[in-house]
């Protein structure tokens, strides 16, 4: 097949591909491959939905809250990003995001993206714990 004049043929044995018994790739699994790494290049942001009761009656809440908040996993999500351990930015994207609030750093920042990152946290007031 790979030495077949049929160009089509010929696309679909490269030379290429080496002689093993590995079997090919399904599409299911070049479908999660692709998923995932679609996933991993995103920055995971979403909002929980809840319902604040059986009737969907504005002002009240019952049982129901507190159930979801606690089988959604909210409170432990809310004490790891208290701890700190849930972000980490590149320099550079921090800086971009929060440079407004420095007028050290705004509109624009002179040296680097380490530096002018400690320039506004200093300014903000932040201590090292």
């Amino acid at each position: 097949m790979r030495q077949s004049k049929n160009a089509i043929i010929k696309h679909y044995f490269p030379t290429t591909e080496p002689d093993s018994k590995k079997r090919p790739e399904t599409v299911a699994t070049q479908f999660k491959s692709s998923l995932t790494e679609m996933l991993i290049s995103k920055e995971p942001w979403y909002v929980h939905c809840m319902k604040p009761n059986e009737g969907k009656e504005p002002g009240r809440f019952d049982v129901l809250v507190r159930h979801q908040v606690k089988y959604l996993g909210l409170m432990e999500h809310l004490r790891v990003r208290r701890a700190g351990f849930a972000s980490c930015w590149r320099y550079e994207i921090f800086l971009q995001r929060y440079k407004p609030l420095c007028s050290d750093t705004w509109p624009s920042w002179k040296g680097t993206d380490a530096e002018g990152v400690e320039c506004l946290i200093k300014h903000l007031g932040y201590t090292p714990d």
